[in-house]
């Protein structure tokens, strides 16, 4: 997008080696990114919040009620025939989630 813009510019007759240049790409770049500041300095560089969100990425552990499934998992909960029966799918499932809880850090 930046190569692009300055293409533009080139073609508008602007001199990549002036300020002028530097400082009305740095305006359009923020503007075509969504800085509604319009490149003002300061404005984007205040320190913000830390992310927090429902992704299980920032779910503590000890709160996770899903528990994912790798490919390979599936594939042999499918082959020992325990995918297709519910009770034996969330007994297998429960073996798989304390396998990781304590299993795999030993």
């Amino acid at each position: 997008m930046v190569n692009a813009i300055d293409a533009i510019m080139t073609n508008q007759g602007f001199d990549p080696t002036s300020r002028q240049y530097w400082e009305e790409l740095t305006r359009r770049v923020a503007a075509r990114v969504g800085d509604d500041d319009g490149g003002a300095r300061g404005a984007s560089t205040r320190r913000r919040a830390p992310p927090q969100g429902g992704t299980r990425e920032y779910a503590p552990t000890s709160t996770r009620k899903e528990i994912y499934v790798t490919p390979e998992r599936k594939a042999a909960m499918i082959e020992a025939g325990v995918w297709d029966d519910p009770v034996a799918r969330t007994r297998m499932l429960k073996a798989y989630q304390a396998y990781d809880k304590n299993g795999s850090a030993n």
